[in-house]
């Protein structure tokens, strides 16, 4: 039987190292932990005011209560306000399993590539470029796709999408 001796070294970026020294006495050489920090509670400042409006109606909480990131967790469904101008938020909602975003104007909507729990994506009335296309294609666990009046030529990067059964 031996030991595990987990180090944290403050100049080593990389974060954790183990060190196992078995039964003889033997140590082994540090070993790189791999790990990701997830679900850290801290209060929410939007960087859009339309979808922190929102959030508060969904949430059922007044402009002077607090938002923590926990309270986002449980949200599975969001409507983007059209008044919204930027989806810098939708980082904070990693349970999102339903978006829909009708008149954005919106520079870029590359962001929604980060949502890996979407399933369902409605898009309309709002100009998609080709980046915006490749972003989508890697939503890996979309099921439902809706694109209307979105100005887009091809929909073929969306190919990748195997588990898509709504396009």
């Amino acid at each position: 039987e031996g030991s595990d001796i987990l180090i944290d070294d403050p100049n080593n970026a990389s974060g954790l190292e183990r060190l196992t020294i078995n039964a003889d006495g033997l140590v082994s050489t540090l070993v790189p932990l791999d790990y990701k920090v997830t679900n850290v509670i801290r209060q929410v400042e939007f960087a859009d005011p339309a979808i922190e409006r929102i959030v508060r109606e969904l949430l059922g909480v007044t402009d002077s209560m607090q938002i923590f990131t926990n309270d986002l967790w449980n949200i599975e469904s969001l409507v983007i306000p059209m008044d919204a101008t930027t989806l810098a938020d939708l980082s904070l909602f990693p349970n999102l399993k339903q978006l829909a975003i009708q008149y954005g104007k919106f520079p870029s909507l590359t962001t929604l590539a980060d949502l890996v729990s979407l399933e369902e994506l409605v898009i309309s009335n709002t100009n998609l470029s080709s980046e915006d296309i490749e972003a989508i294609s890697t939503m890996s666990k979309l099921t439902a796709l809706t694109l209307s009046s979105c100005g887009i030529s091809s929909v073929q990067p969306l190919s990748s999408l195997t588990k898509l059964t709504y396009l």
